[in-house]
């Protein structure tokens, strides 16, 4: 089946589904379909409970969850289609060779907060009263356990620790976390050794008061990863930051 066919099956959603309904959605498929499972994996926060979606006896699992941020429903919506695709089309998650692992919200309590404008016309007014986003620190994905240097934490929340123990026990060959695409779109790029070497002989050129050279050599760095002028002009803020500098 050609990805074209597939995608030409999604139905045109006209609005995002409530945690409730994505629950009860996940249970009638387990009871429609002898070969997809539903288990509890865990709870959240203020105590919902956390479903993870098993369809398909492949060799190798795959991970995928929505609702990575609270206020990203796209993700879910895409679940809820996969989902009912793989379990009516068995052949097809055959072939793929994976047993599909699907959570369709990690982040349940922030999603149910959100869920003042996911019904009826959408307009930036009802957005802006029911949105809501968790500070850094209070987000799934960033609150993994770390031991790096001076860093270090030891308390993932709830909902991080459910993925953490559902990572150990499948060690999915693939996973992904379905975000929206927001402002720019595309994806992030991780600079790793070259800049931070970088950003630490910038501050003993800074006690030199080299601040042109440290700027113009950024901006060759940077074109050499390749990075967008937008991106590029995000870094530059916070380098400058971080080095103190006016822009």
């Amino acid at each position: 089946m050609e990805l074209i066919e597939i995608l030409n099956q999604i139905p045109k959603y006209k609005e995002f589904m409530t945690i409730t309904e994505l629950d009860d959605s996940s249970k009638k498929l387990a009871k429609d379909f002898d070969h997809v499972d539903l288990k509890e994996i865990g709870k959240s926060r203020e105590g919902r409970n956390i479903y993870c979606l098993k369809i398909g006896e492949g060799k190798e699992n795959t991970l995928l969850f929505g609702f990575p941020h609270p206020n990203e429903p796209i993700g879910s919506m895409s679940l809820e289609f996969l989902s009912r695709f793989l379990a009516e089309n068995p052949e097809f998650t055959e072939k793929t060779g994976y047993t599909w692992y699907l959570i369709k919200a990690i982040d349940i309590d922030g999603a149910v907060m959100n869920e003042g404008w996911f019904k009826g016309e959408f307009n930036p007014i009802k957005y802006a009263k029911n949105y809501y986003r968790c500070a850094a620190f209070d987000q799934v994905e960033w609150s993994f356990p770390i031991n790096y240097k001076k860093l270090k934490w030891e308390t993932p929340l709830p909902e991080t620790q459910v993925l953490m123990n559902l990572i150990n026990e499948l060690k999915p060959k693939f996973m992904y976390s379905l975000h929206n695409s927001l402002g720019f779109g595309g994806v992030y790029s991780m600079l790793l050794v070259e800049l931070e070497i970088y950003l630490v002989i910038s501050l003993n050129l800074l006690k030199k008061k080299n601040c042109h050279y440290i700027l113009e050599n950024l901006n060759y760095l940077l074109e050499k990863f390749y990075i967008t002028l937008f991106s590029r002009t995000v870094v530059f803020k916070r380098c400058m930051i971080f080095l103190k500098l006016k822009a």
